[in-house]
Parts: structure tokens; sequence; C-alpha cells
């Protein structure tokens, strides 16, 4: 009898000791909590709805040789990679990928416990897309004479002006950035004396960024006298960005 309520005991303990243990893991993960893994097919058909960030994390060689149209590029092995993927919105889904989804695994959990809501890994990485056929665009980053990069004092003395000043956050690895650079330039030459449009480098001028809390980009922020008077973050039509200077001039 003795043995009989010994092993009834142990049962009864394995029990609860099982269903603490589930209570302790909490549900099963939904998808909003895990990376998703993607065949290239089931990638493609996210890529081309065009609603989230395509982040390629390979190296400037490798991305010279191809890559997905309109996609950022992040090298992985950069120092500072972590502190740049910071700079994508964590509102905006992002896929990622690498050359055989090994890094973009990694880069992909990073992005995870940044808050990303969805990020999406590509199986079999770029061979794997190429293997099924599928476009890829080759490009040259290179330099640009138009984007800036300011120290806190200097950025403090650009203000100093009776002219409205707007200003793009931008880096040169951002594909929304990229595409907002014309917009930007030609608004520019439009407001010359009226008021003071540039391009700033989050990346070389991360005090400025950091002091006016630029969490992503491309970002923009309008700027009378030293009080910053509206801010978008993401792709903005040039019209809404004219309307804005109008408002101030």
């Amino acid at each position: 009898m003795g043995k009989l309520k010994v092993s009834l005991g142990f049962v009864l303990g394995a029990v609860i000791c099982l269903q603490l243990a589930c209570l302790n893991t909490g549900n099963p993960a939904s998808e909003n909590e895990v990376v998703e893994n993607l065949n290239p097919e089931r990638f493609r058909d996210l890529v081309e709805q065009g609603s989230g960030v395509i982040l390629d994390v390979r190296t400037q060689e490798e991305v010279a040789g191809g890559h997905l149209a309109e996609a950022s590029t992040v090298d992985f092995y950069d120092p500072e990679f972590k502190e740049k993927l910071r700079l994508i919105p964590v509102e905006r889904d992002v896929y990622v990928y690498c050359a055989s989804g090994i890094r973009s695994a990694e880069a992909s959990a990073f992005l995870k416990s940044l808050g990303h809501a969805r990020v999406v890994n590509l199986e079999g990485g770029l061979q794997a897309w190429r293997d099924r056929g599928y476009p890829i665009v080759r490009t040259t980053q290179g330099t640009d004479e138009h984007l800036h990069s300011f120290s806190k004092a200097d950025f403090e003395n650009l203000l100093q002006t009776d002219k409205p000043v707007l200003v793009n956050f931008h880096t040169l690895w951002c594909a929304p950035c990229r595409k907002m650079a014309p917009v930007v330039d030609s608004l520019e030459r439009i407001f010359l004396q009226r008021a003071v449009v540039l391009r700033i480098d989050a990346d070389r001028s991360r005090d400025v960024a950091k002091e006016y809390g630029v969490k992503g980009v491309p970002v923009f922020m309008l700027f009378e006298g030293n009080s910053l008077r509206w801010k978008h973050t993401g792709v903005i039509s040039g019209d809404s960005l004219s309307a804005q200077i109008q408002r101030f001039l």
C-alpha cells in the first residue's frame, strides 16, 4: 500500500510538473513571434507585393554581382551592421536574404529582437533564387555629392537662419532613401534662396540623428528657427514635401 501511494504521488507530481512547464513556455509561438523561413516562390510573392523592406546582407563585392531590385544593402560583416539595421523603421516588414541563407537567418533574428512584426528569411539565399531563374539587377552604389554630414554644432549653426529648413536623413544603403534622393534634390533647386533643403547622411551624422530621434530612414524634418515643426518617416511625394515648405515661407 505504501509503495502504491508513492507511485501515485510520483505520477501526480509528474503531471503537475508537466502542466507547469506548459504554463511557463506559454502558448506556441505565433507568426508574429518568429522569423519566417520561406522558399524562393513564396519569398518572391512577398517581394512583388512591395509592402516590406528588402534587405541584402551580403558584402559589397557580392552585391556588385547582382541583387534583388529595390534591395537595401548592409554588409553583414560591417562593424556597424547592427546599428544600421536599427535605422530600418520598426513598423516595416523586412524580407532578408544573403548568398545561402545563413547570414540572413542571423540578421533576421536580430531584426525580430528589435520589434519588427514580420521578418522573412529567404531559404537557400540568392543561390536558390537564381536557381529558379528569378530576376536580379546590377547597380553600382558609388558616392553621392549631395549627401552631407554634420556635427551637432554644425547642424545647430545651420538652423540659425530665417528660412525654413527641410532635412532628409538618408543613408547610401537604404533603397527607399535612394528613391527619394532625386525628389529632395529637385526641391533644393526649386526653393533655392527661399528655403534650405538638404540630405544628411544618418550613418556619418549619428550624433545629430540621435539628438533628433531618428529611428528609421528616410526621415524628413522641417525646422523653423530652432523649432522642429514637422516630421515624417518613410517615402513621401514631392508635392507633399513642397506643401510643407510652402507653409513656412
